[in-house]
Parts: structure tokens; C-alpha cells; sequence
């Protein structure tokens, strides 16, 4: 709880003072928990962003048979939800452990962007690294412009996607 309640503590100092101003706390590995204290309320200019840090991204977070995502993520990630109007997401759309790897999720970005729309996400953030850009472009093409408009057609962003990039080789690159 000590993370969360050092975060209001601080938002509630600055709002004294600066009211217009948002305060972000990160809600990264075991700081993702919300605070087990019943009576916990956040600061109307405190925001949440919650890392989907240790989970699944086989499966989509909302995805009722993986048991993983539920118990590592999707719970806390909907308790924030009800805390705060102020949530973003920090999410790891690369791996550069890899090696630069391709990492094949859009599958599951094709889900997750929008189910973090109807949450009520306000910001999105996906880490990066230029080494590991390659094997994961495809899936940051698709995360950002989900975040834009979450309701764009996915099949079609990759068809965009692999024309731009690979024009002649684009069917088979695409497979």
C-alpha cells in the first residue's frame, strides 16, 4: 500500500497548490496491487498507470481462459478503473531480451487496445528500444493506431502495414 498512499499524499500536497495539475504514480510489478484498505480514495488529480509487467500476452488480457492475465493484471487493473478517471497503461509491446526477435501479438494488441478503451484509459505508453525495433514494428504500427481510433480494422492496418514496408514482398511477408 506504501507506493499508493505516498502517490495521494503527493497529489493531495500539489493540488493545494496547483490544482490544475495531474500527478502520475506508477502501478508497476507488485505496486499494481491496490491498496487493501477498504476505505482508500484517491485524489481527484492522481493517475494510475498500470504496467502489464508479469502476465500473459498469449492470450488477451480480457480473455476469461487465461487465468494468468486475470490473477496478474486484469483484476487490479479494473479495481484502478473504479479508483481513478485518471488510468494509463504502460505496456511492454517489445521484447529486447529477444534479441531483436519478431514477437507476433498483434493477436492479442487486436483486443487488448480496445477493452482498454472501454475501461476508460486515457494514455498509452508501450516501452522501446531502437535494437528491438524490428521484430516488433508490426505490433506497434497496430497498438498505436488502435490507440488512436480503437475501432479501426485490424486486418486492414496490417494489409496497410505490410504494403508500405514491403510493397512487392508484402503477401508473403505478411504470412
Amino acid at each position: 500500500d506504501r507506493l499508493a498512499v505516498f502517490n495521494n499524499a503527493v497529489a493531495r500536497r500539489v493540488r493545494e497548490r496547483h490544482p490544475e495539475v495531474l500527478v502520475k504514480g506508477g502501478a508497476y510489478a507488485r505496486y499494481l496491487r491496490v491498496p487493501a484498505d477498504p476505505d482508500y480514495r484517491m485524489e481527484p488529480n492522481l493517475a494510475v498507470q498500470a504496467c502489464h509487467t508479469y502476465a500473459c500476452y498469449n492470450h488477451p488480457v480480457a480473455d476469461d481462459g487465461c487465468s494468468f492475465n486475470k490473477d496478474c493484471f486484469r483484476t487490479d487493473l479494473e479495481k484502478w478503473a473504479k479508483l481513478t478517471p485518471h488510468l494509463f497503461i504502460y505496456e511492454y509491446y517489445q521484447k529486447g531480451a529477444w534479441a531483436g526477435l519478431p514477437w507476433p501479438i498483434v493477436h492479442s494488441v487486436r483486443k487488448d487496445v480496445p477493452y482498454y478503451q472501454r475501461l476508460g484509459v486515457e494514455g498509452f505508453y508501450s516501452q522501446y528500444t531502437a535494437d528491438a525495433f524490428p521484430g516488433s514494428a508490426v505490433v506497434l504500427y497496430v497498438a498505436v493506431k488502435l490507440a488512436w481510433n480503437a475501432s479501426l480494422d485490424v486486418d486492414d492496418l496490417l494489409a496497410d502495414y505490410y504494403q508500405a514496408c514491403y510493397q512487392e514482398a508484402s503477401e508473403p511477408m505478411r504470412r
